[in-house]
């Protein structure tokens, strides 16, 4: 109501002025005034140009005095423009942050609504192996018995092979003897052929000896008979002990192991969780891995439903006179208070097997977790040998071959066992270096008029779980360039 008001006495005022410009020109001009030396016309124009500047000059005046937003919008225009400017700008940032955070917030909720279904998983899954070792140890007396019959039935078939390959043995020999007897009463038959062909041819001068000969003959033919049943016999022996030693050694073959002592199963590095909760559900994840590896070597399902049984090592506290073995959850137990009190908080966790294990058995195995350690630094030298002059390359190749890679003699294995580093899972071996490399290095030796120094170093900072990547340097035995 306040602007309509405003506006209609800014209307009011200006055709007031008009008007009072219209008469005042008139005036002047009918009266024929001048101003500034100036025309009676053109002094009545000008008055009038001056009246009409004045109505917007006042207009804009009283505005600027009586209304404060005027005021603003004639002196501070191009602020408000900028300061406007600025807050479309900082709304359409706010606008996009806040985009930003809703996403944000949604994906938290999505990632914390995961990590509570895989809490919820992973501890039904605890709860499981815990029933589970609980259940093993009611069954260990079960599993034991069966060991120790398995155990005294190989002891029967080692018994029976041995006595098998003995009476083989003596078959053998008996039918060679035979053979050996049955050519001789061939020859001696032939013999007695010939003899009654020359009686026949003398039968009519030897006519008193024809029915001695006779009977001669027909001895020696019931003799030749009689050997040759015997042959016979011994040969139906031989097939007979032949097809027991080979059902004897098919039931060997069967128990042949299918995992030797010392195997490792499974291995992995196990830092120290912010929870012993945490840490459990490391080791039992080692350990349904060690399960998973022995099922796919052909082993047997235990009294504990597992492919496995841990074994070792036995707290010494738990086992008294009356116990013969630990349950497999105070074996547990006792690896991860072990773990958790350390002041290390790295360890290489291996699962290995603790006796050689037959097809169809459980397989027993323990647990070691030594710390995993910094035990070379890159560029550390493990071993420095001195190459004599004039190498064939095939001989320089051969020696690198022996110092690296040889099981007996190689001095990397044995710097990288008193180290206490692990070897490799499948191999066995330590030290990883390409074949190039190592071609490389053998013509760096080979054809050198003077003998080189050859350097095994580290290529890069090993632990004790491995690898141990090395790098072969090659010198002259002076010190100088390679």
């Amino acid at each position: 109501m306040y602007s309509v008001s405003f506006i209609l006495a800014l209307l009011a005022f200006g055709a007031l002025a008009a008007y009072l410009g219209d008469v005042l020109g008139y005036r002047l001009g009918k009266r024929r005034l001048s101003l500034l030396r100036l025309r009676p016309r053109t002094t009545a124009r000008l008055v009038g140009v001056l009246v009409g500047l004045l109505i917007p000059g006042v207009t804009v005046a009283i505005g600027a005095l009586l209304i404060p937003e005027v005021r603003l919008a004639v002196l501070q225009i191009d602020d408000l423009r900028r300061e406007l400017q600025t807050l479309r700008s900082e709304r359409d940032t706010m606008q996009e942050q806040r985009d930003l955070l809703r996403n944000e917030a949604n994906r938290e909720r999505a990632a914390a609504s995961r990590a509570r279904t895989d809490a919820d998983k992973s501890r039904g899954d605890l709860t499981k192996v815990r029933i589970d070792l609980d259940t093993a140890t009611n069954r260990l007396t079960v599993a034991r018995e069966l060991v120790a019959r398995a155990r005294d039935q190989a002891n029967r078939l080692r018994q029976s092979r041995d006595e098998a390959r003995t009476s083989l043995r003596e078959a053998q020999t008996v039918l060679r003897e035979a053979e050996e007897a049955l050519a001789a009463a061939e020859r001696d038959l032939q013999t007695a052929r010939r003899s009654v062909a020359e009686a026949e041819q003398a039968k009519n001068l030897l006519e008193a000896d024809r029915d001695g000969l006779k009977t001669e003959r027909d001895t020696l033919e019931a003799q030749a008979q009689i050997l040759r049943r015997n042959v016979k016999s011994l040969r139906d022996q031989l097939t007979a002990v032949t097809e027991e030693w080979e059902s004897q050694h098919t039931l060997f073959a069967l128990r042949h192991p299918i995992l030797e002592l010392e195997t490792e199963l499974v291995r992995g590095v196990v830092k120290r969780p912010e929870t012993i909760d945490a840490l459990t559900d490391e080791l039992v994840a080692l350990y349904v891995v060690a399960d998973a590896a022995a099922e796919a070597a052909g082993a047997g399902k235990g009294d504990n439903g597992r492919y496995v049984r841990v074994t070792r090592p036995v707290p010494l506290t738990r086992l008294s006179d009356s116990e013969e073995t630990v349950s497999e959850e105070a074996i547990l137990g006792y690896i991860r208070k072990l773990l958790w009190e350390d002041e290390d908080d790295e360890h290489v966790v291996r699962i290995i097997v603790d006796r050689r294990a037959f097809r169809g058995e459980q397989v027993g195995v323990r647990f070691e977790a030594p710390t995993n350690k910094l035990v070379f630094h890159e560029g550390d030298t493990l071993v420095t040998r001195k190459l004599g002059a004039h190498l064939e390359q095939v001989e320089a190749f051969e020696q690198l071959w022996l110092l690296i890679a040889d099981p007996e003699h190689s001095e990397v294995r044995r710097q990288a066992r008193a180290a206490g580093m692990l070897p490799k899972p499948k191999s066995g071996g330590y030290g990883d270096i390409e074949i190039h490399e190592l071609y490389e290095a053998a013509q760096a030796c080979a054809g050198r008029p003077e003998p080189v120094t050859v350097k095994v170093q580290a290529a890069a900072d090993a632990y004790t779980v491995g690898p141990l990547p090395i790098k072969i340097v090659v010198e002259p035995s002076g010190g100088g360039p390679p």
